[in-house]
């Protein structure tokens, strides 16, 4: 399935795809079939591509070793290394398989990690139970070397966990860590937090991006994972669907297939998708926004979160997680707040650029 995936994605260079084209692997843990599929994969896209062609790998790290490393510096691969911190959080976030900790078998990876992907995003996840270590973790990973941040919460959570009591200490954990990325910017030291650092720009300038009449022409309105950006992810039943997020949920997959590695891309089932999503009608699950989102600060800047979410976490398009909803609403307010401390900091105005067209 593999190798009929590549000869499939260089098909389409053939016929004219003008971008580069990009294999990422995805689990599971793609490292457990690092010398049966990866390997194999990368020198044969390389060889036909006449070594244009890049890859990249989201791992849990426990299979990565120095070997492994020198083979993606060699040929261009990049890590997403799924980490979320000291040991209390790891260890309840990402246990192994058979519930025994991870932390102790990633601990000494990270530096070496680093040495080779020294830009690499310390990219966690945020569930209710440990949000109270979010400061710490961020603490840790900058201690590790990390200046490339993105927090996720758990937006396929239940609602009952993220009270009001979690949603206060992650207000206070954020803002305690906006308050490390101030003063690390006023010693000319950039820290990069996503997605808070989508709003800097916003408060800025005062423009709302997707108020943009223009908008409208984009396919699937610029959004990732329902095929508009010229991706697709390939199962290993060789059917294709907009995004690897649809393996979250099985039952509900189906809203996504776009065809299989035979037939190809069917652009009615890709357009039927673009036609369901409407900016307009967007709102949270438990209208918390109300109906409309018109109580939402970020109305006009926020695409709705993740597309795939919305059917396999809330069962309808343009019905937005309300985990993620709450939690917009306070990344805003903390980038508000950076902003307004950073407005005359050149090496923040360098980073955010303003004057940026976009």
């Amino acid at each position: 399935t593999a190798m009929k995936a590549l000869y499939f994605l260089l098909a389409g260079q053939d016929r004219g795809n003008p971008k580069t084209p990009n294999i990422t692997f995805f689990g599971g843990e793609p490292n457990l079939e690092w010398d049966s599929v990866i390997v194999p994969i990368v020198k044969r896209g390389r060889e036909l591509t006449d070594n244009k062609m890049t890859f990249s790998i989201t791992s849990n790290g426990i299979l990565l070793d120095r070997e492994k490393l020198e083979f993606m510096k060699e040929n261009n691969i990049g890590l997403l290394f799924s980490f979320d911190g000291d040991e209390e959080t790891q260890n309840y976030n990402r246990p192994m398989r058979g519930g025994q900790p991870s932390f102790g078998l990633l601990k000494d990876k990270v530096k070496l990690i680093l040495e080779y992907f020294p830009q690499m995003t310390f990219r966690a996840t945020i569930y209710a139970p440990t949000v109270h270590l979010m400061h710490h973790n961020f603490e840790y990973a900058v201690g590790e070397g990390y200046k490339h941040f993105f927090f996720a919460p758990d937006s396929c959570g239940s609602v009952s966990d993220w009270t009001e009591d979690v949603f206060q200490t992650y207000t206070e954990q954020l803002f305690d860590i906006a308050d490390d990325v101030i003063r690390e910017c006023r010693n000319g030291n950039y820290i990069c937090i996503s997605p808070i650092d989508r709003y800097y720009r916003g408060h800025l300038t005062g423009e709302i991006p997707y108020n943009r009449p223009d908008i409208r022409k984009f396919p699937g309105l610029g959004r990732c994972g329902v095929g508009g950006n010229g991706c697709a992810v390939v199962a290993p039943d060789q059917k294709l669907y907009t995004c690897q997020e649809v393996f979250t949920n099985h039952e509900k997959r189906g809203a996504f297939l776009i065809g299989d590695l035979d037939s190809g891309i069917d652009e009615k089932k890709i357009r039927h998708i673009w036609e369901q999503m409407d900016f307009t009608k967007l709102r949270d699950s438990e209208r918390y926004y109300g109906d409309n989102c018109e109580k939402c600060a970020v109305s006009g800047q926020c695409q709705g979160g993740c597309t795939v979410r919305q059917i396999t976490v809330c069962n309808e398009f343009n019905v937005v997680p309300y985990v993620y909803c709450r939690v917009e609403n306070i990344n805003y307010r903390a980038a508000k707040y950076i902003t307004e401390n950073l407005r005359d900091n050149e090496t923040f105005i360098s980073h955010v650029n303003p004057s940026k067209k976009g």
